[in-house]
């Protein structure tokens, strides 16, 4: 028998080449640019924790004592930091990934666990919400580039996928757009569409023509000093503007860019749009329904739900539709209005005729009586008084034996 040699094992990576190529979330795909960027973070600190350049921290690990002593360095670099717990347990969560890619043979996840610190997460404040009036009063304060990047944020999307995307990305639809993310842009390893509206677009345009020279032919929607905006100067811009608007921040709830996120998902729900389609749409995993995304349906149903109610600073129009039994109702009363005050001119006509000391109820009937009353501004006008007035109008002077009720003494008596 012939023994063959085992060349199906793990293969160590390079801190480089981990940074590109590495696993996600232990499966084989390909590494947005922003999980590289977080990556690249890491190993920095990772580094500056173990004293050295990475290159030399991995050279000089040569025992599994050294290789998690290195991580329990790293912990306790963070805490000295005084980085925030949710930081700490992210970087610690990228340990066993960056291990198992450059160290295969040696790296064991149970040790692991029992070697180096557990982060609890103590969840101690929220995301505070927003609303359609909030929105609308920021977008009023913004200045032209945190405006767009507001408007863009509304509809859903993560900060850091608004600054990465470029011209190429957004299809002009006029009345609204479509702003695409590819695969290896997005939390979910999944490419995906969202809607804008066209006055969204118009307000991109607005910005856009405001840029200085040197970046107006710039691919990217916004340009920063090298590349494209950088998503920390973004949320910082935004934070900035959530604190001019009186958007302070609690022990409880703080205001992130990020909230607008859940803004947006609610707003389509309101609208009518399908659970699925708002997950779709704002990138959120939705198991096998993955396989079924069908966009120009997603698209016409946001164009048909969403759009009006998602154009945020166009003015609301109340279109006013006149119902056919509406209208035949109105031109039911409008002619018994007519036909009524028809019979008061009869009856005035009568009226010159007759002695005063007719019988007025003879005269005057209930709807006649009302409608009198609501000429002369007397609600409390009786039958009486009624034509007693109509005939002193036709004398033009009032008779000398009226006595009006309360409710109607000081009008005619002036």
């Amino acid at each position: 028998m012939v023994a063959l040699k085992d060349d199906l094992g793990e293969q160590s990576m390079t801190p480089e080449k981990w940074i590109s190529e590495g696993k996600v979330h232990g499966e084989v795909k390909d590494v947005s640019k922003s999980t590289q960027q977080l990556r690249s973070q890491f190993l920095d600190r990772f580094a500056e924790a173990n004293g050295a350049p990475i290159e030399e921290v991995v050279a000089s690990i040569t025992t599994k004592s050294e290789l998690y002593q290195s991580a329990k360095n790293f912990i306790t670099y963070c805490e000295v930091q005084g980085f925030k717990v949710g930081t700490t347990a992210e970087y610690r969560s990228m340990i066993p990934g960056f291990f198992e890619a450059v160290f295969p043979e040696s790296y064991d996840r149970k040790v692991f666990e029992t070697k180096v610190k557990t982060i609890k997460m103590e969840v101690t404040t929220s995301k505070a919400s927003f609303d359609r009036d909030m929105l609308v009063r920021l977008l009023k304060m913004a200045g032209p580039l945190d405006k767009a990047l507001l408007y863009v944020q509304s509809y859903g999307f993560r900060i850091g996928e608004v600054v990465s995307r470029e011209l190429s990305d957004i299809e002009d639809k006029r009345a609204f757009g479509i702003i695409k993310l590819w695969s290896d842009q997005t939390k979910t390893r999944e490419a995906r569409r969202e809607y804008v509206s066209g006055e969204c677009l118009k307000i991109l345009r607005d910005y856009r023509a405001l840029l200085p020279e040197s970046q107006r032919n710039s691919k990217w929607l916004f340009p920063g000093e090298k590349g494209h905006l950088h998503k920390g100067r973004a949320s910082a811009r935004m934070k900035k503007l959530f604190k001019a608007a009186g958007l302070k921040d609690t022990e409880r709830e703080i205001y992130s860019s990020h909230g607008l996120r859940a803004f947006a998902e609610d707003t389509m729900r309101e609208c009518g749009m399908s659970e699925t389609h708002v997950k779709q749409i704002t990138g959120h995993d939705t198991g096998t329904e993955e396989s079924y995304k069908r966009w120009p349906a997603i698209e016409k149903a946001w164009v048909e739900r969403c759009l009006d109610k998602m154009t945020w600073l166009a003015p609301t129009e109340v279109v006013l539709t006149e119902n056919p039994e509406t209208k035949k109702e109105l031109d039911r009363q409008r002619s018994k209005v007519d036909k009524l005050e028809g019979q008061v001119g009869e009856l005035l006509g009568v009226l010159r005729k007759v002695l005063p000391d007719t019988q007025p109820r003879q005269l005057m009937s209930p709807e006649l009586l009302d409608i009198l009353r609501a000429k002369e501004g007397l609600p409390g006008l009786t039958m009486e008084e009624a034509v007693k007035i109509v005939l002193a109008k036709e004398r033009k002077q009032l008779p000398p034996t009226v006595e009006p009720a309360d409710d109607a003494r000081s009008k005619v008596s002036n």
